[in-house]
């Protein structure tokens, strides 16, 4: 069973904030840096990618995700040396967009949280999740090279199926817990809606020359 490997080459020469909007060409299962493929059903023809980011699976098609690289080289205001941190302010960017189009009630996991690891990116948690009670809406992984960091955000539209369906799981494994954008009223947002929003609250925390993009998941 082949997997593709997300490259960070891409990002390490850029000398300036980006965010990069994920366009998923077909059904995929992603995989954090630590998992292997043996973990999906020889029977499943999903396309397998990993990602260089730790943390369990997650789902994505056209439909139902949203997924967002967020890069921070090293000298923007934004970047933090301690991972915990880092991932905590790129939480709270996302909850300070996410509010400014109407959602309520979410909240960060702060750098205090321990890490509850688990196959299923959705069904634990880590610092620097946005959370709506105890359902997450926004998951996120890292990378940190010496040029800079990368960040994967991703949120789901509306319920994905259920990764039960790809991965040989054992039955005490959770079960996802997400809260999808559809029950914030989001469910059919704009990708440029997003980004600027995005944006707006990274230049608010000093961020400088923030660009945009979209690109294929890759």
């Amino acid at each position: 069973m082949s997997v593709d490997r997300f490259s960070v080459d891409e990002f390490r020469s850029i000398s300036h904030p980006l965010l990069v909007w994920r366009q998923i060409d077909a059904p995929t299962l992603v995989l954090g840096s630590r998992q292997d493929a043996t973990l999906v059903n020889d029977s499943s023809s999903i396309h397998l990618a990993q990602r260089r980011g730790g943390g369990g699976a997650v789902y994505l098609d056209s439909e139902c995700v949203v997924w967002i690289d967020v890069w921070l080289p090293e000298a923007d205001p934004c970047h933090r040396a301690d991972v915990r941190s880092a991932m905590v302010l790129v939480g709270d960017v996302f909850l300070e967009a996410l509010e400014s189009l109407g959602v309520s009630g979410a909240s960060v996991l702060d750098t205090t949280h321990h890490v509850v690891p688990t196959e299923i990116c959705f069904a634990g948690t880590g610092p620097g999740e946005v959370m709506v009670g105890s359902n997450k809406l926004v998951g996120l992984t890292a990378w940190r090279g010496r040029e800079g960091a990368l960040f994967q955000a991703a949120l789901y539209r509306e319920q994905p199926r259920s990764l039960r369906d790809f991965m040989d799981l054992v039955e005490s494994e959770p079960d996802e817990a997400l809260a999808t954008l559809a029950s914030q009223g989001l469910g059919d947002i704009d990708s440029n809606v997003l980004l600027s929003a995005l944006t707006t609250a990274f230049e608010g925390r000093g961020s400088m020359n923030l660009q945009v993009a979209h690109a294929s998941f890759r």
